[in-house]
């Protein structure tokens, strides 16, 4: 499967019958987290970029959660310490950033809000099993409205595709929020260009240089996402009571 079409996505969200389901498939078809990553990442993780007001990164925390020394030692082997004490958030290890839309930060606000939850406790506090199993029960929910058998790594398709083939995001940033490590693997979402295409996107750079890129565009990666961060409202979140 190349990820769900926009229908079949939208269908997927409102099924969801929680907070949390919706947080989950939100994570993985509109930032691009992996199962692991989803049960990581909490209210620290979420930023406004700099410069780009309206434009919102979640860091996605590594693996691991045990602070080392430079011996590569767990600095604190008993855990007696206080994470949120010990541990600077720009000093945490991070795999990626990615980008989120408007939308999904204002719910992961507000989750947190209405959960409770300490900066550093995850918005998904559960196991990548358990995700895996909210993917699928949402997507039974769903019914005829969306494929069978929907799992997080589709949903991950999604947001490739809908970056990629929806937005026109170059796919070097596509790459990078969504933690691939190759280009090739994004292949599948990239349609032909003919001629006329390539003559544009390249004669345009080289005729006009800076004077080629429309007004306010800054030159980004972050700018490729905007359309995606600032377009149509809250979302179909707002469907889930």
């Amino acid at each position: 499967m190349d990820g769900l079409d926009e229908p079949a996505y939208e269908a997927l969200v409102t099924a969801a019958e929680t907070y949390r389901a919706v947080v989950v498939v939100r994570l993985a078809g509109e930032a691009g987290l992996r199962t692991g990553e989803i049960t990581r990442v909490a209210p620290v993780h979420l930023r406004e970029a700099d410069g780009s007001r309206g434009i919102h990164l979640l860091a996605v925390p590594s693996e691991t959660d045990a602070v080392r020394d430079e011996t590569g030692e767990t600095a604190d082997p008993a855990g007696t310490a206080d994470p949120a004490e010990t541990t600077d958030p720009a000093e945490e290890p991070v795999d990626r950033e990615t980008v989120v839309p408007a939308s999904l930060a204002a719910e992961l606000r507000r989750y947190a809000d209405q959960a409770d939850l300490g900066p550093r406790d995850p918005f998904v506090g559960v196991s990548p099993r358990r995700v895996q199993m909210i993917v699928r029960e949402t997507a039974e929910r769903a019914g005829d409205a969306v494929p069978d058998r929907v799992t997080p790594r589709d949903l991950r398709r999604t947001f490739a595709r809908r970056l990629l083939a929806g937005r026109g995001v170059d796919p070097h940033a596509v790459r990078e929020a969504g933690g691939w490590e190759t280009l090739g693997t994004l292949d599948g979402f990239l349609g032909p260009l003919d001629g006329e295409a390539i003559a544009a996107a390249v004669g345009g750079e080289a005729a006009g240089g800076e004077d080629a890129r429309p007004a306010g565009r800054e030159p980004t990666a972050l700018a490729g996402f905007e359309a995606l961060v600032d377009g149509g409202g809250a979302g179909p979140v707002e469907a889930v009571p």
